[in-house]
Order: C-alpha cells, then sequence, then structure tokens
C-alpha cells in the first residue's frame, strides 16, 4: 500500500470481499474501512492509520498482524467499530505488536472489537466506547487496561487474565482483586465468565535463615508476598538476609523486630494505590542493597534506621515520615535517590559514605522539603549540581554536617515557618552555575528565622579560575550568622535583617585601592555586625592613603547599621580599640586603621618616636642637624636621653668605670619607644676599636621616658694600662 506519503494508498474500502496480502506491507497515512470484509495473508506495518469497521450484517475479520511501526514515529493505534447487526462487528485474530517505543490501542465506537491474536504492545488498552470482546486470556501481565464511562469488556474465556492495572469510569488505579460481572462495584463493565485479575498477596517471611525471595518456604503458608498494595513482612526475631532473584512488585515492606538486609540483582517494584511504604521499627536497621523501581514514590515509616545503597531507580516523593533514612555510599555524581525528597518533623535524613556526591548531578534529587526535620551530610555532599534544585526549610528544620552548594543558577534555598531554622556544620559555595547564593528568609514568629552556625567558605582564590562567591539575603524575615565566615565574594542585605553574631568572624581581603569584598545594604534592609572582623591582608597594596570601605553604612538608606566588631584580626595581626570605634594596628613605619564611624579601613604612615620626640620638645632640626651646638647631633642626644636645646647637656654617663668591679652606667632613651640596640666597645689607643661582646646589661631603671643602665665589661679588659669605652646605639 506504500510507504511513503504521495506514494501510497491513504484509502482502502474492503466492501464484502477479501484482500490477500502475500508480502508485508504498509498502510502509510491510510483510513482502512471493512465493511463485512477480510484482510488476509501477511503482516500489515501501521504508520499512522486508522482501522475502521462499517455497521453490517457480517463480521469484519482481521487474520494478519498489525505492527505499529513506532520507530517511524508512527501515532498509537486508534480502531473504531461501528454498530451493526453482527454481534462481533470487527475480529482482529493476527497479532498486534510494536516497533520502537511503546505504544496503545484505543478503541472507539459503539460497535464489538474482538482480539483473539497475541498482544505484543507494551502501552495501555482504552476502551472509549462500544465493547472490548476477548475469547481467551491473552492480555499481559504487564497490560494496562482503562475502561470509560458506556464501555465495557466481555471476557468470554473461562479462568482469569492477570494484568497490572485497571481503571475504570474516572476511579484512577484500582486495587489489587478480581474484577469481573459479580464484582459489587464495576460488575456493570464486564459480562462473560472470565475475570481480569490484580495480583497482591500479603505474606510474612518465616525464615530464620538467609533465602530467596521466590522460595515459597520462606514464606507464611507457602504464600510469597507480591502484588500492588500487598505488604512483605519481616518480623521474625532473627534478621537474615533475603535475596531478591527476580524482579517482583510489592506495595509495602515492614521491618519491625529485627535487622534484615535486602540484596540480590533482581528489582523490587513499588506499586500501590496509596504510596508505597517501607517501616522499619525503633531500634532496628534494614538495608536495601537491590533494587527499588516505580512511579509513586516511597514513604518511610517507623523509628528505626532505612539504610539504601546502590542507586534507586524510583520516581516520585520520598517522603521520610519518622526515624531516619540514610543513604550510604553515593559515587560517581549518581544520587542514590531523585526528584523529590520531604523530610518531616523529627524525622531525618543521613548522607554516609560515597565521594561527595550527595544528591548528585545525574539523575539527582532536585527538591527538599524539610519541615521541622533533619538533612545531615556526614561526609561532604553536593546539592544544586545538574538540573535547578530547590532546598525549603519550615519549622524548625535543620541542615548539618559537610555540604557543597551550588549557585543561584543550580539551587534556590528558601526558609518558612513560625519556628528558627538552622543551618549547621561546613558550608563550601560553590561557583558552580553562578557566584551568588541568595537565601530567601521569611518572616514568621520567632525572633530568628534562619540560624546559620555553618561556617561558610568558597574556592577563591585557592581554586583561581573559579570567581569569589558571595552570600544575598532576600525576603523580610531575620538571619543569623554564627560561624567563621571565609568566603570572598560580597555579603549583600538585600531585604530584612542579617545579624552578625559576637561569636561570628567575617573575612575581608582587601587588594588594589578600593579594591575589597564588601557588605552591602538595600532600601529597607538592616546589620547588626557584632562579631569579629577578619582581615587578609596579605596582598593588600600599602601605598599610604589607601583605603578600603568594607561596610558600606551609606547603602542602608533607611536603618542604620549597628556596627559594635568584637575584635579585629588580620594576618599582620590583632587590632587594638585605641578608642571607642576606631582600630588601629601598628606596623613599622605605618599603622592599619578602621573607623566603625565608616565601615573603611585605612593604610597610614606612623610618625616615628623620633617625630614624636621632636614634637614634645619643640626641635625643629633634622636628626643629622645639631641645634644646641654641643657637638652632638639631635639623633644621638635623643637615643642617650640628652635635651638636644641645650649646649650643656652632653654628657650620658652617669657613672664613671670602676676598674675594681668593671662596671659603668649611662642614660638612654627607653628602648621599647625607639626600637634602638645598644653595645659596648673599647680601644686603647683611641685608633681602633672593637666591640665588647661580652658586655653585660643590667636591668634599666626607668625615669619616665629616660632609664639609666649598668654595664659591666669584660673582666680581660681591666688589666690594660689604657682602656677607653664607649656605647654605640644603632
Amino acid at each position: 500500500m506504500g510507504r511513503i506519503n504521495g506514494a501510497n494508498v491513504t484509502a482502502l474500502n474492503v466492501n464484502g470481499g477479501t484482500v490477500n496480502n502475500s508480502v508485508i506491507s504498509w498502510l502509510t497515512s491510510s483510513r482502512v474501512t471493512l465493511t463485512g470484509g477480510s484482510m488476509l495473508g501477511g503482516s500489515y506495518h501501521v504508520l499512522n492509520s486508522t482501522i475502521n469497521s462499517a455497521a453490517s450484517e457480517v463480521t469484519s475479520t482481521i487474520g494478519s498482524s498489525l505492527v505499529v511501526r513506532k520507530d517511524f514515529g508512527s501515532r498509537d493505534l486508534v480502531i473504531s467499530t461501528e454498530d451493526g447487526t453482527a454481534d462481533i462487528d470487527l475480529h482482529i485474530s493476527g497479532g498486534i505488536s510494536q516497533v520502537g517505543s511503546s505504544t496503545s490501542l484505543t478503541k472507539n465506537g459503539a460497535g464489538s472489537l474482538l482480539l483473539s491474536g497475541q498482544i505484543n504492545y507494551s502501552g495501555a488498552t482504552l476502551v472509549n466506547e462500544g465493547a472490548l470482546v476477548f475469547s481467551a486470556p491473552i492480555l499481559p501481565d504487564t497490560a494496562t487496561v482503562v475502561i470509560s464511562a458506556g464501555a465495557q469488556m466481555r471476557l468470554n474465556f473461562t479462568g482469569v487474565d492477570v494484568i497490572d492495572s485497571l481503571e475504570i469510569d474516572g476511579s484512577g488505579r484500582l486495587p489489587a482483586g478480581i474484577y469481573d460481572a459479580n464484582h459489587p462495584q464495576y460488575g456493570a463493565f464486564f459480562t462473560g465468565t472470565g475475570a481480569l485479575v490484580i495480583e497482591g498477596t500479603s505474606s510474612r517471611w518465616i525464615s530464620l535463615a538467609d533465602g530467596t525471595w521466590s522460595d515459597s518456604t520462606n514464606w507464611e503458608n507457602g504464600q510469597i508476598a507480591v502484588g500492588y498494595d500487598a505488604t512483605a513482612t519481616f518480623q521474625e526475631s532473627t534478621g537474615v538476609n533475603v535475596t531478591l532473584d527476580s524482579n517482583r512488585k510489592i506495595g509495602h515492606l515492614a521491618f519491625d523486630v529485627s535487622d534484615y538486609s535486602l540484596v540480590g540483582s533482581g528489582i523490587l517494584s513499588l506499586e500501590s494505590s496509596i504510596p508505597p511504604s517501607i517501616r522499619v521499627g525503633a531500634g532496628r536497621t534494614a538495608n536495601v542493597s537491590a533494587g527499588l523501581a516505580g512511579s509513586s514514590g516511597l514513604e518511610k515509616n517507623g523509628a528505626g534506621r532505612l539504610r539504601l545503597s546502590g542507586v534507586k531507580s524510583y520516581t516520585g516523593i520520598t517522603n521520610v515520615m519518622e526515624g531516619t533514612l540514610e543513604l550510604f555510599n553515593a559515587t560517581a555524581g549518581n544520587s542514590l535517590i531523585r526528584g523529590s525528597l520531604f523530610i518531616s518533623t523529627g524525622a531525618s535524613v543521613e548522607i554516609t559514605g560515597g565521594d561527595g556526591t550527595g544528591f548528585g548531578w545525574s539523575n539527582p534529587v532536585n527538591n527538599i522539603e524539610i519541615d521541622g526535620g533533619t538533612l545531615h551530610a556526614v561526609n561532604s555532599s553536593h546539592i544544586g549540581f545538574g538540573a535547578n534544585a530547590r532546598l525549603n526549610l519550615y519549622n524548625g528544620a535543620s541542615v548539618l554536617g559537610a555540604w557543597q552548594w551550588n549557585g543561584d543558577g543550580g539551587l534556590n534555598v528558601a526558609t518558612y515557618g513560625d519556628a528558627t531554622n538552622v543551618i549547621n556544620g561546613n558550608l563550601a559555595l560553590r561557583a558552580d552555575q553562578g557566584a551568588a547564593h541568595s537565601i530567601y528568609v521569611d518572616d514568621g514568629a520567632a525572633t530568628t528565622d534562619l540560624e546559620i552556625g555553618a561556617n561558610l567558605s568558597d574556592q577563591w582564590p585557592e581554586i583561581w579560575w573559579v570567581p569569589a562567591s558571595g552570600l544575598t539575603k532576600n525576603g523580610p524575615g531575620q538571619m543569623v550568622l554564627k560561624g567563621t565566615n571565609t568566603y570572598d565574594g560580597n555579603t549583600l542585605v538585600n531585604e530584612g535583617s542579617l545579624v552578625i553574631d559576637a561569636s561570628a568572624s567575617m573575612r575581608f581581603r582587601p587588594t588594589a585601592n578600593g579594591q575589597s569584598n564588601q557588605m552591602l545594604g538595600n532600601t529597607t534592609s538592616s546589620l547588626v555586625f557584632q562579631g569579629a572582623i577578619n582581615l587578609d591582608l596579605s596582598v593588600a597594596n600599602t601605598t599610604a592613603g589607601n583605603s578600603w570601605n568594607l561596610i558600606n553604612l551609606s547603602s542602608f538608606t533607611e536603618n542604620a547599621p549597628t556596627l559594635t566588631p568584637s575584635a579585629v584580626t588580620s594576618s599582620a595581626g590583632n587590632f587594638t580599640e585605641v578608642s571607642p570605634g576606631q582600630w588601629q594596628l601598628d606596623v613599622p613605619g605605618a599603622k592599619w586603621v578602621f573607623a566603625t564611624s565608616t565601615g573603611t579601613l585605612s593604610y597610614q604612615l606612623s610618625a616615628s618616636d623620633f617625630d614624636t620626640w621632636k614634637s614634645s620638645i619643640g626641635l625643629t632640626g633634622n636628626a643629622s642637624d645639631d641645634n644646641d651646638g654641643d657637638g652632638l647631633t639631635n639623633f644621638q642626644e635623643y637615643a642617650f636621653g640628652l635635651d638636644p636645646l641645650s649646649a650643656t647637656s652632653v654628657n650620658a654617663i652617669q657613672r664613671s668605670l670602676d676598674s675594681a668591679t668593671g662596671t659603668f652606667s649611662y642614660t638612654r632613651r627607653r628602648t621599647e619607644l625607639t626600637g634602638l640596640s645598644y653595645s659596648v666597645w673599647y680601644s686603647t689607643d683611641l685608633t681602633q676599636w672593637v666591640e665588647d661582646s661580652s658586655a653585660v646589661h643590667g636591668m634599666p631603671s626607668v625615669n619616665g621616658d629616660v632609664e639609666s643602665v649598668t654595664v659591666t665589661v669584660d673582666s680581660s679588659l681591666l688589666t690594660q694600662p689604657k682602656l677607653f669605652l664607649r656605647v654605640r646605639a644603632e
């Protein structure tokens, strides 16, 4: 009939005659209508074509098999039957199959359609109108059947046909059971002696030794737990390894008495009319390394611990209602679970083992809702890699442990509720998918809506090719930082209030003049800074007069910030509060100054002690001048505690050398002021001078800014016939 549009038969009407196909034929974009006619022989490959039967006194028949070519983009198969006087309006005895992706079969029209050939399509069977008739139980065990209002299935066989799921008249998926003409609620949708069965047998594991799921002797009364809505219960006094040796379907699992492990290469498909659940009793641990599949999610119940290992393929919400869900050993970017994770009050999720994958970037967890529960990364774990993820905290939720969070392009964080939400541990703000890290904090009844005790860090500049990460506080609530914060980007208080607690510290890293990370605000936001300011001065440009605005007070236009740091520390030493709000660190020849009145750090040259001394006595000359003309330079008089404005102040020797004891004393300006070093030199001819390295300086006697010190010279010098001494200041 032609495979290519334009070179094909678009309408085939068989009016009482027979089309005998001796080869494989294509039905491409065709409308096939039979009126008491027949199509026999080789198979028909259906590509975007419909099969119809018109009203007739004679049954129309198709003995050929129909192959729906999804690999060529075909639509699902639609068969319509008008209602004639024949009992069966259209009989398809050839099989129906598919090539490519899953196809479904839709039955329209008021007439009847009998299927008696092999069914090899994997999609749903939808009975919209009329009757779909079976003379044998040929539906596969994986079949999905949907029957609409007014439609009917005729089960003209003896026995049952096991299917996977059934929906009738908008009921949603029906529970396990037998559905036939005698069903109390849905009997009107069936005729005949056959029945559709959805399997579901609940049972209890009774073996006290390791065993396989498929061995009926391991189960009570030999009944293996299986099926939609069914519960497999493991309640013996001794926990064992249960090997899932083949793929199974189950609704719920219960481990209340002992520690069991579910292992093996089989996959357990979780399917139930209510959320599938795994219950673990208090004090117990259930280990599941076997595969878990299904599309209805997983609910964790019971106060015990459920440990999942190995990647699980089920989709839907993972809802931790009670106890602990442990996700063990996620690696290579593959999260053990995927989709949405909900954690209820009192419940917890722990991430253990693994290589830092955490919630992964291949099939990741992309929606986390914690309502009063706890999320704990015992090992370093990722959130917000791969698809965009969302983390919401409610009503006293806690996030603990070691985390790596992606930027705003990968992770959105928000907190709500009337109890304080908490983030503790260590939090690395990654620059993947954006260096900005925003947190929305809603305003609840608690004074503090979000408390971050975690230490916030980033990867820059250690990893030089990524930018520095910053933190943005959004929302009307109050956020408090209590940790050691070393991230290198800006901190923006966009809305609400940010408090830097007295226990916290914020690091700033000034570089070129005016260039540094800083804290900024907005029109209605507010800032209370009570913690320590930590300055990394290692790459700051130390040109005199350089300054850096670390805390931009003027950006908080309506609410003046409170800036009362508990300390100012730096890589060059700790600052001292020399006056209220004025913090200073002296370094050789200069000083660092941080002023809380402006939030600005500056680098200033310091007056030397010599300059201070000059100013205190009104001396105008330089160090090499001799203002009083006594033969001593101003520096020499400064060094030895003399008066540079008096020509009579020339002798710093207080007590001459005692030849018996080898001691003498002299005056000098206090060394903690000058930073000078003093040494004793001797000569026997006033030409050659040698340092007396053995000379001992005694404890100084202080009088104001001057001190006197007694020196004991080397005793061997006392035997010299001539001995001259002098003291040098350097």
